[in-house]
């Protein structure tokens, strides 16, 4: 691991902590970080939709901010009124946001949260996993 200021060399580039951020000439980019681009700023902003296991269905109004951190509250479905927050790694049309929940309602108890998400005609498509521990299916469009 290297450690130091961020920087590139030889076709690397490092965070501020020394983790390897990529070994290649596809960009990387982390909101909020030392990759930061304007490549990732079409994320930025409120984003809702919904959250499917089987026959249930949940309803989120997710924020992404400029830092590159996210809040998400739940707006239907037996964990309404929740929240969580955390932060967005975006490579190209890629997503992953990690978080946790910090205000709960029903079964969503204090957990850990996670999304692996791709953007597609408009809308973040993909798979998340929280409260439950079981993976669900995510489909969000851009709010008004």
């Amino acid at each position: 691991m290297r450690t130091g200021a961020a920087g590139q060399e030889e076709g690397r580039r490092w965070d501020v902590h020394g983790s390897l951020l990529e070994h290649s000439s596809r960009p990387l980019y982390l909101l909020g970080g030392a990759a930061e681009d304007t490549a990732s700023k079409w994320l930025v902003g409120i984003w809702e939709g919904t959250q499917r296991l089987g026959v249930y269905e949940t309803s989120v109004t997710v924020e992404f901010k400029d830092g590159g951190n996210w809040e998400l509250e739940v707006t239907s479905g037996p964990c309404r009124g929740s929240k969580a927050r955390g932060s967005a790694t975006v490579s190209g049309t890629a997503v992953e946001l990690k978080g946790q929940y910090y205000q709960t309602y029903g079964p969503c108890g204090p957990s850990y949260l996670a999304y692996s998400l791709m953007r597609a005609d408009g809308a973040l498509e993909g798979t998340g996993i929280g409260a439950a521990n079981v993976t669900f299916n995510v489909s969000w469009k851009r709010g008004k």
